[in-house]
Protein backbone atom coordinates (compact mmCIF):
# COMPACT_ATOMS: atom_id res chain seq x y z
CA UNK A 1 0.00 0.00 0.00
CA UNK A 2 2.62 2.23 1.07
CA UNK A 3 4.46 1.54 -2.21
CA UNK A 4 1.10 2.07 -4.43
CA UNK A 5 0.61 5.59 -2.74
CA UNK A 6 4.49 6.64 -3.29
CA UNK A 7 4.36 5.65 -6.88
CA UNK A 8 0.64 7.68 -7.50
CA UNK A 9 2.45 10.55 -5.24
CA UNK A 10 5.26 10.45 -8.09
CA UNK A 11 2.74 10.39 -11.31
CA UNK A 12 1.32 13.20 -9.89
CA UNK A 13 3.92 15.40 -9.32
CA UNK A 14 5.18 14.68 -12.78
CA UNK A 15 1.30 15.38 -14.06
CA UNK A 16 1.30 18.66 -13.19
CA UNK A 17 5.39 19.56 -13.52
CA UNK A 18 5.74 17.96 -16.36
CA UNK A 19 2.33 17.81 -18.55
CA UNK A 20 0.54 21.03 -17.27
CA UNK A 21 3.59 23.16 -18.25
CA UNK A 22 2.64 26.01 -20.54
CA UNK A 23 4.38 29.67 -21.16
CA UNK A 24 1.85 31.23 -18.87
CA UNK A 25 1.83 29.03 -15.95
CA UNK A 26 6.08 29.03 -16.38
CA UNK A 27 5.74 32.83 -15.97
CA UNK A 28 3.26 33.23 -13.29
CA UNK A 29 3.60 29.72 -11.14
CA UNK A 30 7.41 31.50 -9.55
CA UNK A 31 6.08 34.46 -8.74
CA UNK A 32 3.00 33.20 -6.90
CA UNK A 33 5.37 30.71 -5.26
CA UNK A 34 7.55 33.54 -3.79
CA UNK A 35 5.95 35.04 -0.83
CA UNK A 36 7.91 37.73 -0.77
CA UNK A 37 5.99 39.09 -3.91
CA UNK A 38 3.25 39.10 -1.66
CA UNK A 39 4.60 41.07 1.73
CA UNK A 40 3.74 44.13 0.88
CA UNK A 41 -0.24 43.52 0.23
CA UNK A 42 0.22 41.06 3.11
CA UNK A 43 1.45 44.06 5.14
CA UNK A 44 -1.22 46.26 4.35
CA UNK A 45 -3.92 43.71 4.54
CA UNK A 46 -2.49 42.91 8.23
CA UNK A 47 -2.47 46.96 9.28
CA UNK A 48 -6.23 47.59 8.04
CA UNK A 49 -7.06 44.35 10.27
CA UNK A 50 -5.22 45.27 13.75
CA UNK A 51 -6.56 49.11 13.07
CA UNK A 52 -10.40 48.02 12.06
CA UNK A 53 -13.17 48.97 14.26
CA UNK A 54 -14.42 46.15 14.53
CA UNK A 55 -13.17 43.88 17.32
CA UNK A 56 -13.31 40.55 15.71
CA UNK A 57 -10.92 41.55 12.61
CA UNK A 58 -8.65 43.04 15.15
CA UNK A 59 -8.61 39.86 17.34
CA UNK A 60 -8.35 38.24 13.81
CA UNK A 61 -4.78 40.04 12.78
CA UNK A 62 -3.05 39.06 15.81
CA UNK A 63 -4.45 35.67 15.88
CA UNK A 64 -3.40 35.32 12.19
CA UNK A 65 0.32 36.67 13.24
CA UNK A 66 0.50 34.69 16.09
CA UNK A 67 -0.79 31.17 14.54
CA UNK A 68 1.50 31.59 10.98
CA UNK A 69 4.40 32.10 13.50
CA UNK A 70 3.85 29.17 15.32
CA UNK A 71 2.81 26.88 11.99
CA UNK A 72 6.00 27.93 10.54
CA UNK A 73 8.37 26.82 13.17
CA UNK A 74 6.26 23.11 13.41
CA UNK A 75 6.50 22.75 9.99
CA UNK A 76 9.99 24.36 9.02
CA UNK A 77 11.59 23.57 11.76
CA UNK A 78 10.36 20.73 13.43
CA UNK A 79 8.45 18.69 11.09
CA UNK A 80 10.96 19.01 8.22
CA UNK A 81 13.93 17.97 10.39
CA UNK A 82 11.59 14.66 11.69
CA UNK A 83 10.91 13.44 8.38
CA UNK A 84 14.06 14.09 6.29
CA UNK A 85 12.29 13.67 2.91
CA UNK A 86 14.01 14.73 -0.20
CA UNK A 87 12.93 17.20 -2.20
CA UNK A 88 11.35 16.21 -6.13
CA UNK A 89 13.98 17.30 -8.04
CA UNK A 90 16.86 15.97 -5.95
CA UNK A 91 16.05 12.29 -6.31
CA UNK A 92 13.98 12.37 -9.59
CA UNK A 93 14.84 12.92 -13.36
CA UNK A 94 13.06 15.23 -16.05
CA UNK A 95 11.77 17.47 -13.26
CA UNK A 96 11.37 21.22 -14.01
CA UNK A 97 12.95 23.13 -11.65
CA UNK A 98 11.72 26.95 -11.69
CA UNK A 99 12.98 27.90 -8.37
CA UNK A 100 15.82 26.99 -5.85
CA UNK A 101 14.78 25.47 -2.60
CA UNK A 102 16.37 23.70 -0.32
CA UNK A 103 15.93 21.98 2.95
CA UNK A 104 13.57 18.50 3.02
CA UNK A 105 10.39 18.42 1.75
CA UNK A 106 7.49 17.03 3.81
CA UNK A 107 5.37 19.36 4.66
CA UNK A 108 5.02 22.09 2.19
CA UNK A 109 5.62 25.13 4.71
CA UNK A 110 3.56 27.31 1.93
CA UNK A 111 0.86 25.02 1.96
CA UNK A 112 0.65 24.53 5.73
CA UNK A 113 1.07 28.93 6.18
CA UNK A 114 -1.79 29.37 3.64
CA UNK A 115 -4.29 27.04 4.62
CA UNK A 116 -4.05 28.16 8.18
CA UNK A 117 -4.36 31.70 7.26
CA UNK A 118 -7.42 31.03 4.99
CA UNK A 119 -8.78 28.62 7.46
CA UNK A 120 -8.73 31.59 9.95
CA UNK A 121 -10.08 34.22 7.40
CA UNK A 122 -13.10 31.81 7.28
CA UNK A 123 -13.95 31.19 10.94
CA UNK A 124 -13.40 34.83 11.87
CA UNK A 125 -14.53 36.98 8.93
CA UNK A 126 -17.54 34.77 7.88
CA UNK A 127 -17.62 36.21 4.62
CA UNK A 128 -17.81 34.55 1.40
CA UNK A 129 -16.08 37.11 -0.49
CA UNK A 130 -12.83 36.77 1.49
CA UNK A 131 -12.98 32.78 2.25
CA UNK A 132 -13.10 31.94 -1.47
CA UNK A 133 -10.17 34.42 -2.36
CA UNK A 134 -8.13 33.31 0.84
CA UNK A 135 -8.51 29.67 -0.31
CA UNK A 136 -8.28 29.87 -3.96
CA UNK A 137 -4.91 32.20 -3.15
CA UNK A 138 -3.72 29.04 -0.70
CA UNK A 139 -4.62 26.49 -3.62
CA UNK A 140 -2.63 28.30 -6.02
CA UNK A 141 0.49 28.69 -3.45
CA UNK A 142 0.35 24.51 -2.86
CA UNK A 143 -0.59 23.84 -6.45
CA UNK A 144 2.68 26.65 -7.41
CA UNK A 145 5.14 24.37 -5.24
CA UNK A 146 4.48 21.35 -7.52
CA UNK A 147 4.43 22.95 -10.77
CA UNK A 148 7.70 24.78 -9.93
CA UNK A 149 9.57 21.11 -9.19
CA UNK A 150 9.86 21.57 -5.43
CA UNK A 151 7.29 19.76 -3.84
CA UNK A 152 5.56 16.59 -4.19
CA UNK A 153 1.45 16.48 -4.10
CA UNK A 154 1.57 14.53 -1.09
CA UNK A 155 3.90 17.34 0.49
CA UNK A 156 1.31 19.84 -0.12
CA UNK A 157 -1.27 17.91 0.89
CA UNK A 158 -0.52 16.67 4.42
CA UNK A 159 0.58 20.90 4.76
CA UNK A 160 -2.76 21.93 3.76
CA UNK A 161 -4.84 19.47 6.39
CA UNK A 162 -2.48 20.83 8.93
CA UNK A 163 -2.86 24.12 8.28
CA UNK A 164 -6.28 23.39 8.22
CA UNK A 165 -6.48 22.14 11.55
CA UNK A 166 -3.88 24.23 13.34
CA UNK A 167 -6.15 26.97 12.39
CA UNK A 168 -9.38 25.35 13.03
CA UNK A 169 -7.57 24.94 16.51
CA UNK A 170 -6.17 28.28 17.05
CA UNK A 171 -9.64 29.49 16.29
CA UNK A 172 -11.96 27.35 18.87
CA UNK A 173 -9.07 28.34 21.91
CA UNK A 174 -9.03 32.00 20.85
CA UNK A 175 -13.04 31.94 20.44
CA UNK A 176 -12.93 30.72 24.05
CA UNK A 177 -10.68 33.56 25.53
CA UNK A 178 -12.02 36.61 24.10
CA UNK A 179 -16.06 34.89 24.19
CA UNK A 180 -16.01 36.18 20.01
CA UNK A 181 -19.86 36.98 18.95
CA UNK A 182 -21.20 36.37 15.83
CA UNK A 183 -23.17 39.46 15.16
CA UNK A 184 -20.86 42.15 14.16
CA UNK A 185 -19.03 40.30 11.28
CA UNK A 186 -19.59 40.97 8.03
Amino acid sequence: MIEFLKNLDITIFYLINNYTKNILFDYLMPLITNVKNFYLIFFILWLLMIFSKNKNYRIAGWTILISLFFSDILSSKILKNIFLKPRPFEVLDNVFKLVSSAGPSFPSSHALNSFNIATLIMLFLRNKFYTTLAFVLAFLSAYSRIYVGVHYPSDVVFGALLGIFIGTVVYKFVEKIFKLSTDNRN
